[in-house]
């Protein structure tokens, strides 16, 4: 823990902190801190920092002794200053105590934040009488009765033993305990040494080798071990008579239920189960029998001839497709039917003509367009068909708008 550093009060200060100690006032509320970026001489004459740079509002500050005080204070703006000297200044504004030095206490940059933590001093001052306005954020220093920050002691501290003010690791005090421990020999069947009594379950299970029964343990599972063999005794001998005669009741039950059994196979053996509609197979159940359903292969469900076999995922997808902007499908079930969509650009006043993805092997029913514009001004620029056959069509896009996509859709077979 460094040095606490000690403040000149001011004469204001000095007045607000006495009436607050005599009982006469509420305590005194440090509510700012005042940044001064030049050396200068602190005194109790003085009742404004000398070269103040800045004031800072978000002050904390808790005491952690009769006269000591740690104050944390912050500073999240983009400034640049070095601290060279400073002032704590009460909520009505007055200049309770400053302290400045030759060189920078601490320098900030604009790309970071200022963060000044300090325990101060106050000679023959009752440090309880001091409040501040911002508690949001603290970090004094850890003792037996203030939470705060501390430093972890090192290996080397740990085993002097003699700092109280670090905290110790669990890895470090392990390597203390195993070092004292580590001097003590334990007992084997040649070695004299150190040896754990077992306990009683543990001389109970019978399996350690490595720890001392006493006899009193011994004993009880001597006892426990003698009761348990009359008393195992006594129940094979009560067993024996009851298994005898579960034997002879099981003789007289087993043949009743073999004839029972024989009339139940029986009756069973006369069922039969057939397949029907889609379903083949069966018979009587003397014998494993199957029953199943057939698929249709691609060619067949296309085909659309069978009615003994059922669609699948697998016979559907071998119908004709082609999933894409200028594509079509052949629609199951229909004899054939062809859903054919595409886009195409159409020109004003113009007749394009478009192929259709594939041609259709027997006849175009019907088709229709739809253009596509962003122009509100092309809004009659229309998109129509003519001229359909099995292989292609001619569109029509009548005024004249600017180029534009259109879409069409057909169907035949």
């Amino acid at each position: 823990m460094s040095e606490p550093i000690t403040l000149v009060l001011t004469e204001a200060g000095l007045d607000a902190l006495v009436n607050a100690q005599a009982g006469n006032t509420a305590n005194i509320v440090i509510a700012q801190l005042g940044i001064s970026d030049r050396a200068f001489t602190a005194a109790p004459t003085l009742t404004a920092l000398p070269n103040e740079a800045k004031r800072i509002a978000t002050v904390s500050g808790q005491s952690v002794s009769e006269t000591v005080i740690h104050m944390t204070a912050q500073d999240s703006d983009a400034d640049t200053y070095d601290v060279l000297g400073f002032g704590l200044f009460l909520h009505d504004g007055t200049l309770f105590a400053t302290y400045s030095q030759a060189t920078a206490i601490i320098r900030k940059t604009s790309i970071g934040a200022f963060l000044f933590s300090v325990d101060i001093a106050f000679a023959d001052t009752d440090a309880g009488a001091i409040d501040f306005g911002d508690a949001t954020f603290l970090y004094p220093p850890a003792t037996e009765t203030v939470k705060g920050v501390a430093e972890i002691a090192t290996q080397d501290e740990v085993d002097a033993g003699t700092d109280d003010e670090r905290i110790v690791t669990p890895l470090k005090l392990a390597a203390v305990i195993a070092a004292l421990i580590g001097g003590f020999s334990s007992a084997t069947e040649n070695v004299e040494g150190v040896i754990e009594l077992a306990t009683q379950a543990e001389v109970d299970a019978e399996i350690d080798d490595t720890r001392a029964v006493t006899p009193l343990k011994l004993a009880s599972r001597i006892a426990f071990v003698m009761a348990a063999l009359a008393g195992e005794s006594a129940a094979r001998q009560n067993d024996d008579s009851a298994l005898q005669a579960l034997i002879d009741a099981e003789v007289v039950n087993r043949g009743d239920g073999d004839a029972a059994l024989q009339a139940l196979i029986d009756s069973l053996e006369a069922i039969t189960i057939t397949g029907s509609g889609l379903v083949t197979g069966g018979g009587n159940l003397t014998a494993n029998r199957t029953l199943q359903v057939l698929a249709a292969t691609g060619a067949e469900a296309i085909a659309e001839i069978i009615n003994n076999k059922a669609l699948t995922p697998l016979s559907l997808a071998s119908f004709p497709r082609s999933a894409i902007t200028n594509g079509y499908a052949t629609i199951p079930g229909t004899g054939g039917l062809i859903i054919q969509h595409g886009r195409f650009m159409a020109n004003g006043n113009s007749s394009p003509t478009v192929t259709w993805p594939i041609a259709f092997p027997n006849e175009c029913y019907a088709a229709i367009a739809n253009g596509s514009v962003t122009d509100f001004g092309a809004q009659d620029n229309a998109v129509a068909f003519r001229n359909e056959t099995l292989t292609r069509f001619s569109g029509v896009a009548y005024n004249a708008a600017t180029s534009h996509l259109a879409s069409y859709i057909a169907i035949g077979r």
